[in-house]
């Protein structure tokens, strides 16, 4: 499950969307259920699907649907949507919960193909890459060799402590390969960007620019930023001038 904000593709834990779901389904069928309309199907066993059945077997009349089903549902259906917000309120506060502690992260199904992808193929080699890699979070490792975008887990912050809105001047460097990408100078500073922007890099060279292999079966097909030494993801280009990079796949060296 995702989503795409202004700047970054937004990846969920697979099990938030997968909770939703079946919340939403519990919801609309215990809804039919209640419903006083509803009748059971000859067989005396309740459908696969109640909303179907619910549909099949209300009352038609219009007496029924005068005396009885208005008031009736209009009393239903404060009670539900009390019942449903409550629910759908724990759902989320437990989401944003596990989100936050960076659960997500031990519980992600990892792609074998990462490998494959990332920290090979650049000037650096693949066990200096992993060597490198050894010394940083779990988040940024997630970032650089998964091609991953980063959450609040480790407070959206470049790989050495600085905040993602940092407004020093300096360079911002690769966290794998020390390599300068960034200036400060072509730094975004626009507060609703959520995180680092730059206009340009320091040199495009320095950058290796290719289709995310993560989309490759999507239909929207996004372009991802590498370090040309590592191979590490950094982040996607955005309307052509906009480099939408993770903090957690740069060091902030200040001038």
């Amino acid at each position: 499950m995702g989503f795409r904000t202004s700047t970054c593709r937004l990846k969920l834990p697979p099990w938030v969307g997968r909770s939703l779901l079946a919340f939403t389904t519990f919801a609309s069928s215990r809804a039919c259920l209640l419903h006083p309309g509803w009748t059971a199907p000859a067989t005396g066993k309740l459908p696969e699907t109640p909303l179907r059945a619910c549909r099949a077997h209300a009352p038609t009349s219009p007496t029924d649907k005068g005396a009885r089903e208005a008031p009736i549902l209009q009393e239903f259906a404060g009670r539900r949507t009390v019942w449903a917000c409550s629910v759908l309120l724990v759902v989320l506060s437990a989401a944003k919960a596990s989100v936050a502690k960076g659960e997500w992260l031990r519980l992600r199904k990892r792609d074998p193909r990462d490998a494959e992808w990332w920290g090979k193929g650049g000037t650096m080699s693949a066990e200096a890459v992993q060597k490198a890699a050894s010394t940083l979070t779990e988040l940024q490792r997630y970032v650089l060799l998964e091609g991953g975008v980063e959450d609040d887990t480790d407070g959206r912050r470049f790989a050495n402590g600085y905040g993602w809105d940092n407004t020093q001047e300096g360079v911002y460097v690769s966290a794998i390969s020390g390599v300068p990408l960034f200036s400060s100078k072509d730094k975004m500073d626009e507060p609703w960007l959520g995180w680092p922007g730059f206009r340009a890099p320091i040199d495009p060279k320095r950058l290796v620019v290719r289709p995310d292999p993560h989309d490759a079966q999507s239909i929207e097909q996004s372009i991802e930023v590498l370090d040309a030494a590592s191979m590490t993801h950094l982040g996607h280009i955005l309307d052509e001038k906009h480099y939408c990079i993770n903090a957690a796949s740069l060091i902030f060296k200040p001038k």
